[in-house]
């Protein structure tokens, strides 16, 4: 059919396509080049290629782009393509973590995908823009097939035991460490450097399970260790230093700085009766206290435990957090150009999860939003 419509690039397409599908990359390449030269060549085989892709013909697609112009791809996306074959469709909700990261992924290119291996449902809606960081897709097509193949094809390496691992991805855009824990049976993703919060709503919510001080330990040092410098995590850094001789109510306090303003409750619960005489870490249980507080509209305990977070720390000016607090604190007195002038004395972060700048900018959007509404 498409032999005797009117000649056009598209019309080309569609035959070199044909062809290499029916007869293969070699005659799909004679047909290209009976049909055009130089770079329209390369763009009819780049698009067979494509279509090669989308319908699991690696063997073919490869042929195909060795003989067109591949100059765009990069040694990462090279490498890719030479191991990409095809693959069982990716399981959710197993007992495997490689499988879990790799399901994890595919959800994060796929708004549809349902799975369990989330250990929440916020986690969910914030790690998925993260994850996409750790991927570039081909180029040449998009299909659910095709972007399963190509993750698995990716570089996962796993370390860990006992229901708990670390996984670094490499290999196909950021490098990346996603940690992930055993919840009855299924292997969830809890957290990643980036989004520490999840972590902490794992601990709290687990601290009854008989693994569960091994496991928040082991989750709880490896955060620390990849923490990026930069990160808006020092409270964290003060309660946890670390290994087996960290105080035990450490754990709790560090989950409970993690979590604060995305499990309000469990963190409130835990900041009020810390034990410990450790200035520092009594110092981060009332920061915590102040801003699950504040989240939570017990405004008067907020401001108080906020003056006294500010005083024991000897603060000068304010930083992220307490403008974060501050701002929560006006809104819910009604004081919103009050609020929105804290928010937006937040400086903007590049930082992915959960920061005060993120919470600060749906804060921001939430009352537009209100003050849209009819």
């Amino acid at each position: 059919m498409a032999r005797v419509a009117q000649p056009t690039e598209d019309r080309d397409k569609v035959i070199v396509a044909a062809v290499a599908g029916a007869h293969g990359a070699q005659q799909a390449i004679r047909v290209a080049s009976e049909l055009r030269s130089g770079g329209i060549r390369a763009q009819l085989l780049e698009y067979a290629a494509g279509m090669m892709l989308c319908l699991q013909r690696y063997a073919i697609a490869r042929e195909l782009l060795a003989e067109g112009d591949a100059a765009g791809l990069t040694p990462v996306m090279s490498g890719m393509l030479e191991r990409l074959v095809a693959r069982p469709a990716i399981q959710s909700g197993t007992a495997d973590p490689r499988s879990a990261v790799r399901d994890v992924l595919a959800a994060a290119f796929d708004r549809f995908r349902k799975t369990p291996a989330f250990w929440d449902a916020a986690l969910d809606r914030s790690a998925r823009a993260r994850l996409r960081r750790l991927v570039v897709l081909p180029p040449w097509g998009r299909s659910t097939r095709l972007v399963e193949d190509w993750l698995g094809a990716a570089a996962i390496q796993i370390e860990g035991e006992g229901g708990v691992w670390r996984a670094t991805v490499e290999g196909m855009g950021e490098r990346g460490r996603l940690y992930l824990a055993l919840d009855r049976g299924i292997v969830k993703l809890v957290g990643a450097p980036e989004l520490p919060s999840g972590i902490g709503r794992y601990v709290l919510a687990t601290a009854g399970d008989p693994n569960g001080e091994a496991r928040a330990r082991r989750l709880l040092d490896w955060l620390r260790a990849d923490l990026d410098a930069a990160a808006d995590e020092d409270a964290f850094r003060k309660v946890w230093s670390g290994g087996p001789t960290a105080p035990r109510e450490a754990i709790r306090a560090a989950a409970a700085v993690l979590a604060r303003t995305t499990d309000a409750d469990r963190a409130m619960a835990v900041a009020a009766r810390c034990p410990s005489t450790r200035p520092d870490l009594q110092l981060a249980c009332l920061e915590t206290l102040a801003a699950a507080e504040a989240e939570r509209g017990d405004l008067d305990a907020a401001v108080h435990d906020h003056w006294k977070v500010m005083e024991l720390a000897g603060t000068v000016e304010p930083h992220a957090g307490d403008w974060y607090v501050a701002g929560r604190i006006y809104e819910q007195l009604g004081l919103t150009g009050d609020a929105a002038a804290a928010y937006k004395r937040i400086a903007p972060s590049t930082d992915a999860g959960e920061t005060p700048y993120s919470r600060a900018q749906r804060r921001l959007a939430a009352m537009q939003a209100q003050r849209a509404a009819p």
